[in-house]
């Protein structure tokens, strides 16, 4: 689900057991866009203030930090 404190988490559909969280604290930017790779291993979620971070969907870990991109990432 997309997040309004700049938390991502990640549910089963059936129980809503959390399977992982997705939070930077150094930035609490809010979520405007959620897609996954192809083979679901990277979430690529876009915040407000025009960053893009990539999570690794097993660790929850940032893999990447993209800034200053000059249009919205929300279509």
């Amino acid at each position: 689900s997309k997040g309004w404190e700049g938390m991502i988490e990640i549910r089963r559909r059936d129980t809503g057991e959390l399977l992982q969280r997705f939070s930077d604290p150094d930035e609490e930017d809010l979520v405007e866009a959620l897609v996954f790779s192809p083979d679901d291993r990277i979430l690529a979620a876009g915040y407000v203030g025009f960053r893009v971070r990539l999570w690794d969907v097993a660790t929850g870990q940032l893999r990447q930090l993209f800034l200053a991109h000059e249009d919205s990432t929300s279509y």
